[in-house]
């Protein structure tokens, strides 16, 4: 990705949710739900990332659905 794009993109970005996720896979499915439920009938455009710290469990493939 070029730098412009890049500028380009965050610009257009009014939220940004982070999401510190560790063994989250059996909570996560819900917490996403809720939260692209309620932020798509606003009129902020929004990013929301996960961050995975090392789970042993489901949490990256979990978190990946949502893309």
């Amino acid at each position: 990705m070029t730098k412009k794009s890049t500028q380009s993109t965050i610009s257009r970005v009014n939220l940004s949710v982070i999401i510190p996720a560790r063994n989250e896979a059996s909570n996560l499915p819900i917490l996403l739900s809720s939260l692209v439920t309620n932020l798509a009938i606003s009129a902020l455009t929004y990013e929301i990332i996960v961050v995975d710290d090392g789970s042993t469990d489901d949490t990256v493939s979990v978190a990946k659905k949502f893309t």
